[in-house]
């Protein structure tokens, strides 16, 4: 997106909240303090880029979002890049699955099938025939008992390390209509989490926008932070729990 489409995008942002403007008792509006959009990555990244060179900075007031379908898709593809030649090359031929290991994770729904697969088997093998005779050694003491055992070593690492904390995301994402439990906050502390996936899988554009993000988060006061943590991330379009729809991924199904 060239840097002319970038500023009309924010001019119509700009537009769209200035227009929401409520009247006050003394004849003026009252303009919104922060103006949050949920973008994907790479138009978070051309639009924040856009707004730091834009010399009038009258879209301060913009605050970009990443939208968590397109991080977690990209999360899933560092995972799959780094563990790929060592553990789901492996995998793929041992649970008979057809066809070559698809280390891009072009199709979401796909590979996080195959990554809930092997993370399932991995955890009962685990719970079931090695925690059980120590249950309240924690994952740090396993790794350190099974240190010399490359192989028990890495599945351990793997699973503790990048499929839990994923999953654990995703379940994060599905609750999210329960802001009181702080679940945005914690949100955002995996994000922070998976800065090291980025950085191993070389996928740099992520390491900028969470960083962007986190550092944009600790700009606005508090009140502000609460609201976008809890409010911004998903959304709920249907009641009940466990319904938390992410706004990106709700986009791409409707358009």
């Amino acid at each position: 997106m060239s840097e002319a489409d970038c500023f009309k995008m924010l001019h119509y942002v700009q537009s769209v909240h200035t227009s929401n403007a409520r009247p006050t008792k003394t004849g003026g509006f009252h303009w919104p303090a922060l103006w949050p959009v949920v973008v994907d990555g790479q138009l978070f990244l051309a639009l924040h880029r856009a707004i730091i060179k834009d010399p009038s900075r009258k879209f301060s007031q913009v605050v970009l979002i990443p939208g968590m379908f397109h991080f977690c898709w990209h999360v899933m593809r560092a995972i799959f890049s780094i563990w790929g030649d060592w553990l789901f090359v492996w995998a793929q031929v041992f649970l008979g699955r057809s066809g070559s290991f698809d280390r891009s994770a072009k199709i979401f729904a796909k590979a996080e099938r195959f990554l809930e697969l092997i993370t399932t088997g991995l955890l009962t093998f685990f719970l079931g025939n090695i925690a059980a005779a120590s249950p309240d050694r924690s994952p740090v003491e396993w790794l350190q008992h099974y240190r010399e055992d490359e192989v028990m070593y890495g599945l351990l690492y793997f699973l503790f390390n990048s499929a839990l904390p994923y999953f654990h995301l995703r379940a994060l994402l599905r609750s999210y209509s329960s802001p009181e439990a702080k679940g945005g906050h914690r949100v955002l502390e995996i994000m922070e989490y998976f800065l090291g996936h980025f950085l191993l899988a070389r996928k740099y554009n992520y390491v900028e926008i969470v960083l962007r993000f986190s550092s944009t988060l600790e700009a606005v006061n508090s009140e502000w932070k609460d609201l976008i943590l809890s409010h911004c991330l998903c959304g709920n379009l249907t009641s009940g729990r466990r319904n938390g729809q992410m706004w990106d991924q709700v986009i791409e199904r409707v358009c």
